[in-house]
């Protein structure tokens, strides 16, 4: 009764605050408690419009709103700001500053939410990409949010321009391929490009697809941004802030419900290394079931990663690996699940098989561990035979248990036979976890 009630106040909130705006009487509003994936919703104006955007993914009491135009054309940077990232730019100054202010009404204003957003970064001088973070109520995608959330709608990647854009003489390209759109313009992504530091990546006109070495931040670009809106602000910040559960999602549910050992489950998605392309879902075996959750292990491989660094490579155990620490931290998490698919990984007590004969090096402490790997006497559990353990890439596996000398761990090669490598090597990820059912 408390949770209807609560839904019942939020959708109430939801149409109130739409109907306070300020900007002469416009109503601001399309974003409902009942808002979902594909919908249109309009939301703001500009130069004279409507600016509309179309959901594109949904979050927890939120949905991300993706523009369907390209309403303006805006320098990434200034001249002297020419090397800074998205954190520090001009166009982010904008967007989240002028562009907010006078865009939305204050009904619109109290539907965004702020939102903390990953940006890639390219250090011209080491040639190597990092990470930052920053809150941003309007922001432009990353490469990845576009091959995640727009990639997968086809023609939604092309930047079609407003009237005004039109009017005013942006560079239109002829699109080929396409049934709904004969022309296009390019339009920004946030990342820097990922050989130039002065550029960032954005999306071609002719074909949608994402250009990696990017255009220069002077030049002006096309501004198609994003935002997400709240369809329950109160279910999102308690969410947020631990106070509430996440509501059930019975297609999830299902589906997890029907499975059977020895069968398979898409669960998750990857995206491929040409944001272009898109994503695609994480095929999984399930290896074993309790009452209450199913031991699945990812079909292929999930990216690659070394167990331990040279500093470390003596002392290491799985317990104090940085390979444990990467694949159960929530940037590779997110990554990888929605939240109602991580919501479903079981929190489980792991035991590494050590001594036994021929294997005298002592395996570390157990761990707690949402996603892990296998050890030696696992996988000889449920792929007893070298076939049972190939992987479509035809590559070598970590498993997570030590080999006979110390710093090697066993592995699975790419024959699938078990063998051993040193800590610092670089070896794919299998992964396997529990999900409730």
């Amino acid at each position: 009764m408390k949770r209807y009630f609560a839904l019942v106040l939020a959708v109430v909130m939801v149409f109130a605050l739409a109907s306070c705006g300020s900007s002469g009487g416009r109503k601001g509003a399309g974003v409902t408690a009942n808002t979902a994936v594909g919908d249109s919703v309009t939301m703001g104006g500009y130069n004279g419009e409507d600016l509309t955007w179309t959901a594109a993914a949904k979050g927890v009491g939120t949905v991300l709103l993706v523009s369907d135009k390209v309403f303006e054309r805006k320098a990434f940077n200034e001249e002297p700001k020419r090397a800074e990232s998205w954190k520090d730019s001009s166009l982010r100054e904008w967007l989240g500053g002028e562009f907010f202010d006078t865009a939305f009404t204050d009904g619109e204003k109290a539907l965004i939410a702020t939102t903390s957003v990953k940006t890639s970064v390219f250090d011209f001088d080491s040639y190597t990409t990092s990470y930052e973070y920053s809150d941003d109520t309007v922001f432009l995608l990353s490469a990845e949010e576009f091959a995640k959330y727009v990639a997968p709608l086809g023609d939604f990647r092309y930047g079609v321009p407003t009237q005004a854009m039109l009017d005013g003489g942006i560079y239109m390209a002829d699109v080929e391929g396409s049934e709904t759109v004969k022309q296009a313009c390019g339009w920004r992504l946030r990342d820097d490009g990922e050989q130039e530091h002065y550029n960032t990546m954005d999306v071609y006109g002719y074909d949608g697809s994402v250009s990696l070495y990017g255009n220069d931040k002077t030049n002006s670009g096309g501004v198609r941004p994003a935002l997400w809106a709240y369809t329950d602000k109160e279910l999102a910040e308690g969410w947020k802030a631990g106070a509430v559960g996440i509501p059930a999602n019975e297609e999830l549910d299902s589906k997890l419900a029907s499975l059977s050992v020895g069968s398979t489950v898409e669960f998750g998605t990857v995206r491929f290394r040409d944001p272009s392309q898109g994503t695609k879902a994480v095929e999984w075996k399930v290896l074993d079931e309790t009452d209450d959750a199913w031991l699945l292990y990812s079909a292929g491989l999930i990216g690659s990663y070394n167990f331990s660094d040279r500093d470390h490579e003596d002392e290491v155990k799985w317990a104090t690996s940085p390979i444990r620490e990467y694949i159960n931290g929530d940037e590779f998490m997110d990554e990888l699940f929605d939240p109602w698919e991580r919501s479903k990984i079981k929190l489980t007590h792991v035991t590494t098989c050590g001594a036994s004969e021929g294997w005298t090096v002592d395996p570390g402490p157990e761990t707690d561990d949402h996603l892990f790997l296998l050890d030696r006497e696992e996988i000889l559990k449920y792929m007893p035979n070298d076939e049972d353990r190939l992987v479509p890439e035809q590559d070598s596996y970590w498993l997570r248990s030590p080999d006979f000398t110390e710093r090697y761990f066993n592995c699975v090669n790419y024959l699938g036979a078990i063998n051993e490598t040193d800590a610092p090597s670089n070896l794919g990820l299998r992964i396997a976890m529990w999900v409730s059912k």
